[in-house]
């Protein structure tokens, strides 16, 4: 049976960024941008899109 290899922390963040903002690339890559592997930002960031921070409106 093959080993199961451990996400890093950078990976974590990544993955929860992608979770929250689908297939909406150049939101993720401003969130990757803005947050690098800082939790502070990450819970930020997560507050603003989920209050239609992320919108175009």
């Amino acid at each position: 049976m093959a080993e199961i290899i451990p996400m890093t922390e950078e990976q974590k963040f990544q993955l929860e960024i992608y979770k929250l903002v689908m297939n909406q690339n150049a939101a993720a890559d401003e969130a990757f941008q803005f947050i690098g592997t800082d939790e502070l930002k990450l819970e930020l960031f997560k507050i603003h899109f989920q209050s239609g921070g992320a919108n175009s409106d």
